[in-house]
Formats: C-alpha cells, structure tokens, sequence
C-alpha cells in the first residue's frame, strides 16, 4: 500500500535550468558579435551601391461627381491612363 501523503520524488530534469539559462555566454557573444559585423557592414558599405534617384512627384486630383464603379472606370479612369 502507497503513502499518498508523500510527494513524488524531484527527477533531476525537473531541477536543470532551461537551456538559454546554461548556454548564456555563447548566446550574449553570438548576438554582440553580430552586432559588430552588423555596424562594420552598415559603415563600410560603398554609396555607389544605391543609385541617385529623383522621380517627380505628380499628383492628379480628378473629381467627376458621384458615379456607380462601372460609369466612372469608363468615363474618367481609363481616359485618365491611356497617355
């Protein structure tokens, strides 16, 4: 006959930290390290690599009243795109 009023016993898994907890180190060296590259990279990178880009900006406001999809893709949107 068992004694209920006993606790189970403590397996040793149970007491063993989580796996980041024993493997701290190497992870806090891992992250700094790729921050180092990270910054290395980011401040060596050449500027030729992006090209200079100036697109005009050109904004059209069309106001045709209130019309059903159909009537108003007919009438302004399609005249409006072809060039």
């Amino acid at each position: 006959m068992s004694d209920l009023s006993t606790p189970p016993p403590v397996t040793a898994a149970a007491d063993a930290p989580h796996w980041t907890a024993r493997h701290g180190k190497p992870i806090v060296f891992v992250i700094l390290t790729m921050v180092a590259v990270g910054i290395y990279l980011a401040l060596t990178i050449p500027i030729a690599v992006f090209p200079d880009t100036d697109f005009p900006r050109i904004v059209i406001g069309v106001d045709n009243g209130v019309f059903p999809i159909d009537q108003m893709l007919v009438t302004v949107t399609k005249p409006l795109e072809r060039p």
